[in-house]
């Protein structure tokens, strides 16, 4: 299914006005020194020569806000904030993203072609502050700060400013350093050479790219630092042009029904068709401790995170009514990975380095992917011993020992709208550490779980059962689970479909 479009009217931003959204402004030298008039974006100001790039063009004039979203009707993160723009690729041109570091646990920045694939990106740890005087909170035991900036240089194809005006410079920042391209359609997740293609499967293509989106994510955001802004600048000589001609030339759109008809929709459609129904599915035998089935997802869903695996479990709609009509409840058991304290109030917290995950969360979901409810690695209750018991209510009272302070975390899916058309339950892992072997990484792509030596992700794997309320004890029981993380299957799976 295709993504669906971004959650926001965007008429009123068809040339970027910025009323209404927190775009990443820093007082320049004239602003510090009293209030500057107001801005008239229909004359802008000259440019001043003793200024740089960011001096002259960080203003509403020229820096085009993204569209934030939170994935909502698109099986997102609900706590989760995805900035996003689309391009037209003009060679003439170069994209520049600018934004603060947020208060929050990840953060990339992403270039997706016109197969809405991600054909180059930065992440968080990587991206280079604005300048020396800056910092990144994502790099290890670096604690965050408020105000620090970064840019993020994107080619279209024609190289960059060798020669800028005066006034035009970004040699004071890193923002030619932090460079990422979008003139090229990746050439991964490709069927050629596939053998048994359906008859009249299109080609997959190659070379030039001519479209795309670009999407800053950010999870577990502790304050709104704003949303992610672009400039359009001139390679002749390195200027940004204003949101205004950048609208009229269509170089970059915030309305997503232009945007992705400026994509290769057919080679989308192709690219889900050989994901979810060419390419074989690989099952093992169900697994007799759970009561559903989980599988890693397939290898291609149009501007997916390539940071995170995820994991889903189908739930049948007789299930879900038998629990409404019955009292009953679902129970989610499993170990909680280690994750970062980050962000936290008082900004004393940071990446270590040892952690087992960076973030971990759980979406409850429909059948459209539209997400009732996220549950995020901090809102788990855990035992002493890191264990989770998640508690899903459908409508009926639990017990009065279900609290947190028995170890119990409490979901009551009746609270929220078309809860009874629950379909899926999804698990996101972002950033395993390389020594720990027990995430939904550990899957191979649109296989199960479960296997022959007890699941790849051994105890990790959430176990699930369906319950009445007199079988919630007092004090949650974790399930034994076989401890085996990294042990490889001594036979194939199974293929089990398409």
């Amino acid at each position: 299914m295709r993504r669906a479009s971004l959650p926001f009217p965007l008429a009123a931003l068809a040339l970027f006005g910025s009323a209404c959204l927190s775009l990443p402004l820093q007082a320049s030298p004239a602003s510090a020194k009293g209030a500057p008039p107001p801005l008239n974006c229909a004359n802008p100001p000259a440019i001043n020569p003793s200024l740089d790039f960011l001096g002259n063009f960080n203003n509403k004039c020229y820096l085009i806000p993204m569209v934030a979203g939170h994935g909502g009707s698109s099986g997102g993160d609900l706590g989760a904030e995805y900035d996003q723009i689309f391009y037209l690729v003009q060679p003439g041109y170069e994209l520049v993203i600018y934004d603060q570091f947020p208060s929050a646990r990840f953060l990339s920045v992403t270039v997706y072609d016109q197969h809405a694939v991600n054909t180059s990106e930065l992440l968080d740890v990587n991206i280079l502050p604005q300048n020396s005087t800056m910092t990144n909170p994502f790099q290890i035991g670096v604690p965050y700060q408020p105000n620090q900036f970064y840019g993020v240089s994107v080619s279209l194809g024609g190289g960059v400013p060798t020669t800028p005006a005066a006034g035009c410079s970004t040699a004071d920042t890193t923002i030619d350093q932090n460079l990422l391209d979008a003139s090229q359609i990746h050439s991964g997740l490709t069927w050629t050479g596939w053998p048994d293609l359906p008859a009249n499967f299109p080609p997959h293509l190659t070379g030039a790219n001519s479209a795309g989106s670009l999407m800053v994510r950010k999870y577990a955001i502790m304050s709104d630092t704003g949303v992610a802004g672009v400039f359009v600048r001139q390679l002749s000589d390195g200027c940004a042009i204003t949101a205004a001609a950048a609208a009229a030339q269509g170089i970059v759109t915030t309305n997503s029904a232009t945007g992705e008809a400026q994509e290769d929709t057919l080679q989308i459609d192709t690219h889900e068709v050989f994901a979810g129904e060419v390419q074989p599915r690989y099952c093992w035998p169900r697994d007799p401790t759970n009561e559903v089935q989980w599988v890693r997802t397939q290898n291609y869903v149009p501007e997916i995170n390539s940071n995170a695996a995820y994991l889903r479990a189908p739930i049948g709609a007789d299930t879900v009514q038998k629990m409404i009509s019955e009292g009953g409840f679902m129970q989610i058991q499993f170990p909680l990975p280690t994750f970062p304290d980050m962000p936290c109030p008082t900004g004393d917290c940071w990446i270590t380095g040892n952690e087992q995950l960076r973030y971990y969360s759980m979406s409850f979901e429909d059948d459209e992917q539209n997400v009732y409810a996220t549950i995020h690695d901090t809102d788990f209750v855990q035992d002493p011993n890191g264990n989770v018991t998640l508690v899903v209510g459908f409508g009926t009272q639990p017990p009065a020992w279900v609290t947190a302070a028995n170890y119990y975390t409490y979901l009551d899916l009746s609270q929220l709208p078309n809860y009874q058309n629950l379909n899926q339950v999804d698990i996101r892992n972002i950033l395993p550490n390389s020594s720990f072997n027990c995430s939904a990484f550990q899957i191979p792509f649109n296989t199960t779980e479960f296997n022959n030596v007890g699941g790849y992700m051994g105890a990790y794997v959430p176990t699930v059962s369906f319950v009445s309320p007199s079988k919630l004890p007092t004090i949650p029981v974790p399930p034994v689970r076989v401890d085996s993380c990294g042990v490889k299957p001594t036979v194939a799976p199974t293929v089990c479909g398409h």
